[in-house]
């Protein structure tokens, strides 16, 4: 059961962050691999520290 629930969490995870990043123009790509491949607690802060609104 605690496998679905991570499996679950990451799969929201990677939508959020590439979401969050082809909002901000940054590369969609690196980020929603990013959110597959960390743990949400790890990778919605990058996403959100990390990602900048292109100038």
């Amino acid at each position: 059961m605690d496998i679905f629930v991570y499996l679950g969490s990451c799969f929201v995870s990677a939508i959020f962050c590439g979401w969050y990043a082809k909002k901000n123009g940054d590369s969609i790509g690196e980020w929603v691999i990013l959110g597959m491949a960390y743990p949400p607690f790890v990778s919605i802060p990058a996403v959100l520290f990390c990602a900048r609104p292109a100038k």
